[in-house]
């Protein structure tokens, strides 16, 4: 029986990590395709403006902010509690697995970066 809950945790967990990810692609996505409308639809005067704001808005400090919100508005704690059940323990865990792939992602890019 212990087996067989270690099986369960383990898939949860790893469904967990593959879900993180494909939500932080998503939303990369979405955010690159709304700065392309953003950048199309601006005028002549107004585009380096909006160029120098996305500079500083880089991907991964928006996905911080998307991060923060999620956790702050307390969406991984009541998807956590779904997931991995009731529970002290298992109340963060869904957070903690999120910013293990959040900061797992920003090491990988910082590695292309560096090369």
């Amino acid at each position: 029986e212990e087996e067989e809950e270690e099986e369960v945790d383990w898939m949860s967990e790893s469904t967990s990590v593959y879900s993180i990810i494909v939500f932080l692609i998503v939303v990369t996505i979405m955010f690159e395709k709304t700065k392309d409308i953003v950048e199309e639809r601006a005028t002549k005067d107004m585009l380096p403006i909006i160029e120098s704001l996305f500079g500083e808005m880089t991907i991964l400090g928006f996905l911080s902010v998307i991060t923060f919100i999620c956790t702050k508005v307390g969406i991984l704690e009541m998807l956590s509690v779904n997931i991995f059940g009731e529970g002290e323990e298992t109340k963060e865990k869904l957070t903690e697995i999120f910013e293990t792939v959040h900061y797992c992602l920003f090491a990988i890019m910082i590695f292309f970066v560096i090369q």
